[in-house]
């Protein structure tokens, strides 16, 4: 049997589930927009060469490259 106390439990839980299901949306659109804005750098600065670039190669482990060349420049 469900106290009223039980139903104020319940609905405190949905919703901080809803306030958290919110945040981790903005986050994941906050991402991708600076993953877009990286891309965008990326390609419109051609001439400059990246200290370190991060690559994922098929597998789901990440590769990242330290450029020693292009921190002398």
């Amino acid at each position: 049997m469900v106290t009223n106390g039980g139903n104020a439990d319940v609905a405190r839980v949905l919703g901080e589930i809803e306030t958290l299901k919110a945040a981790k949306s903005d986050i994941e659109s906050r991402i991708s927009a600076l993953e877009a804005q990286l891309r965008e750098t990326n390609v419109t600065s051609p001439k400059t060469t990246p200290f370190l670039s991060l690559t994922s190669p098929e597998s789901s482990k990440w590769k990242c490259v330290l450029n020693i060349e292009a921190l002398r420049e």
